[in-house]
């Protein structure tokens, strides 16, 4: 595990592919979470909420951000935290959401999603296939490393990565990786 703590150091994140994508549980929550949003959607005046403009809305899922967590810490979250921070999972605040991306909007401003001197980590699982055709998440890697404001951050130079999951994998990130939603054109909402 010494490789994934100095991965998520040197790069600001690691990827585990396939984390849950077996679990017969997530599959099944997974499933019934993507069609409460669809439905929400379907009765909410969508143009009327914060994001809409550019296509990417936070969203708490309820009941199903615990039923998640504890397939997570089922298959070995908590080892991965204290490898990668060297402090357990229940040390820190838990905090669920989500992100649903809105078809044939717009990329998001890259941004951070906390001060640098804060200390957070951010844990996304994929309930649904992100490809690069349905807005997946564009991260600069490295670029965690350094406290920046946003114009230094804009002038220097940046490797970017776009995030494509497949159903059940499992990206762990700081949260000071500079990051954004970018163009879902799938024709779908993603979650």
């Amino acid at each position: 595990m010494k490789f994934l703590k100095k991965k998520y150091q040197n790069d600001g994140y690691i990827k585990l592919k396939n984390f849950t994508s077996k679990d017969k549980k997530f599959k099944k929550i997974s499933l019934s979470l993507n069609r409460e949003l669809e439905s929400a959607i379907k009765k909410t005046t969508i143009n009327k909420l914060g994001g809409y403009i550019i296509g990417n809305l936070n969203v708490y899922p309820g009941k199903y951000g615990f039923q998640i967590l504890n397939i997570l810490k089922k298959n070995g979250l908590n080892k991965i935290i204290k490898d990668i921070t060297g402090k357990n999972l229940n040390s820190f605040d838990i905090l669920f959401g989500g992100n649903l991306s809105l078809p044939d909007k717009f990329n998001q401003h890259f941004h951070t999603d906390g001060d640098f001197n804060d200390k957070m980590i951010l844990i996304n699982i994929a309930t649904s296939d992100v490809n690069l055709n349905s807005g997946p998440t564009e991260i600069v890697l490295k670029s965690h490393q350094k406290n920046l404001k946003y114009w230094e951050f804009l002038f220097q130079k940046k490797k970017f990565k776009r995030l494509k999951l497949s159903f059940g994998d499992l990206i762990i990130r700081s949260h000071y990786l500079w990051h954004r939603g970018t163009i879902n054109k799938s024709g779908k909402n993603r979650f």
